[in-house]
């Protein structure tokens, strides 16, 4: 892993050592992280969508979820959506959960939204 660039309630996020255009996000809890994993699944449920567009891209998870590959996005730029589709709503508030990626504005954090519960019967 290269160098820390931030840290959330339940996670690290370090630079890619090799790769630049990616970040790894790890669990600081052993043995994996619930939002590692629902970050990929709802990546996974989204990329071939329309909503898509919102999301930082997923790339990769190790098989317990202490480890995500993510797209590295740079700070906000643009201004954030004003009103987003009800399907990708969140409760995450806040350009700190935002980033931009190839010029459009993107959550990078959203394995924690409320809104996604239902569309795979978690909690």
């Amino acid at each position: 892993m290269g160098d820390k660039i931030g840290q959330g309630k339940t996670r690290v996020v370090y630079a890619h050592l090799k790769d630049k255009s990616l970040v790894i996000k790890r669990s600081r809890v052993k043995g994996g992280n619930k939002t590692n994993i629902k970050e990929y699944r709802i990546w996974e449920h989204y990329k071939e969508t329309k909503y898509a567009k919102y999301l930082c891209e997923c790339v990769g998870i190790s098989p317990c979820g202490e480890y995500l590959l993510m797209k590295k996005a740079g700070k906000p730029t643009n201004i954030l959506p004003a009103r987003l589709p009800p399907e990708i709503n969140t409760d995450i508030k806040g350009s700190k959960n935002w980033g931009d990626y190839k010029g459009r504005p993107v959550l990078v954090d959203y394995g924690n939204s409320k809104n996604y519960l239902n569309i795979f019967g978690d909690e």
